[in-house]
């Protein structure tokens, strides 16, 4: 998703650029609080959940750091 939203000729198709920024926006709002629950969850249990729930790859394919 962030490639294409990096791709200068997504912008030639405003729709197409509008629904690829919404997604974003909606998918950033999921991981947001998927982060949030899993900081609930007692330390050493958190890293084996966030990386069974696919947090870190969700972060990096909606171009989110950490």
């Amino acid at each position: 998703m962030l490639r294409e939203l990096e791709d200068p000729d997504v912008w030639n198709d405003q729709d197409r650029a509008q629904a690829l920024g919404k997604e974003r926006a909606t998918l950033e709002a999921v991981v947001v609080t998927m982060d949030e629950l899993v900081a609930e969850v007692p330390h050493p249990v958190r890293a084996r959940l966030a990386d069974a729930l696919g947090i870190n790859r969700l972060r990096r394919f909606v171009g989110l750091s950490g």
